[in-house]
């Protein structure tokens, strides 16, 4: 997960100490969520996107867990979810006032309100998904078949 600037540059937290820009971990985007109204306060997106930069360029890298007390929440990740979620947190969103974002909740929201960027990026978020189904179910075919035969 990314955030981009007014400029349309994106930045994401690739690991420890490293902020990438405009070349993604995990490959190019496939989908986006329009959170902010393009030209209305750049400036503070940007400052906010910037004080976010500065904060994670620091920050250890955690893709699963570390042992930091969080609102009596002993385990929380760092990663580029959390990255996009504490820039999205400066900015005075009027939609999400009273919801601080969170890793959870921007994957959801990269769920149910994201949109893909195109039809190949479409199929290169599904279409593993939906070989490994393809797969299963002609397995558990072709073992009916063969049991049949038996």
């Amino acid at each position: 997960m990314a955030i981009a600037d007014s400029q349309g540059n994106l930045y994401d937290f690739q690991g420890t100490n490293s902020i990438g820009k405009n070349h993604l971990l995990f490959g190019n985007p496939t989908k986006a969520i329009p959170i902010g109204i393009p030209g209305e306060n750049d400036e503070e997106w940007d400052r906010c996107v910037k004080n976010a930069i500065h904060q994670y360029q620091h920050e250890e890298y955690n893709f699963l867990y570390r042992s930091t007390p969080v609102f009596l929440i002993m385990y929380r990740s760092n990663n580029c979810h959390d990255f996009a979620a504490c820039a999205l947190n400066q900015m005075e969103l009027p939609r999400f006032k009273n919801h601080p974002f969170n890793c959870t909740n921007l994957a959801l929201l990269a769920v149910s309100r994201g949109h893909f960027l195109g039809f190949g990026s479409f199929l290169l978020s599904w279409l593993p998904f939906l070989l490994i189904i393809a797969s299963i179910i002609v397995s558990i075919v072709l073992c009916l078949v063969c049991s049949k035969k038996k």
